[in-house]
């Protein structure tokens, strides 16, 4: 089970209690210097807003902006994020509880990680991805949750 304690960029407090809220969660880990994760940002602030909340989430975490970083690095990761039109969900600054947990394991950005409501991962994927293909399979996981396999 994925737990974590972070801070958004905003400053507000978020923890591994938010995967209650929804079905299905997609973590989005990125990077401010990489071009693929800010190319496929703009397709996952529509995505956002595509699903009603009970059913679908996201969040991002910036992997190269650690909660302890200076005012101008968390400005330069706002602004990114303002820029890519992300701005639709929360973007978690890195901390050692996100590490330990979860993006230590990342071997590249972005990564996608998929979350049912105890926090359990259901899979990931590694690479930027087209809107149409995230769709699909967020609309996939979606039923195999409503519908399990048996």
């Amino acid at each position: 089970m994925l737990e974590f304690e972070a801070t958004t960029t905003d400053g507000e407090a978020l923890t591994s209690e938010i995967f209650a809220d929804s079905r299905l969660t997609m973590i989005n880990v990125w990077a401010t210097y990489c071009n693929p994760c800010l190319a496929e940002m703009p397709d996952l602030g529509e995505i956002a807003t595509m699903y009603e909340k009970t059913d679908f989430q996201m969040i991002g975490i910036i992997s190269d902006v650690m909660s302890d970083a200076s005012e101008d690095d968390v400005n330069e990761a706002k602004q990114l994020i303002a820029e890519t039109g992300a701005t639709t969900y929360p973007h978690l600054l890195l901390n050692e509880s996100l590490y330990m947990n979860l993006v230590g394991a990342v071997d590249a950005v972005p990564t996608t990680f998929f979350v049912n409501q105890k926090g359990e991962l259901l899979g990931y994927l590694m690479g930027a991805q087209a809107k149409v293909t995230w769709t699909s399979l967020i609309e996939d996981l979606l039923a195999e949750l409503e519908y399990p396999r048996t």
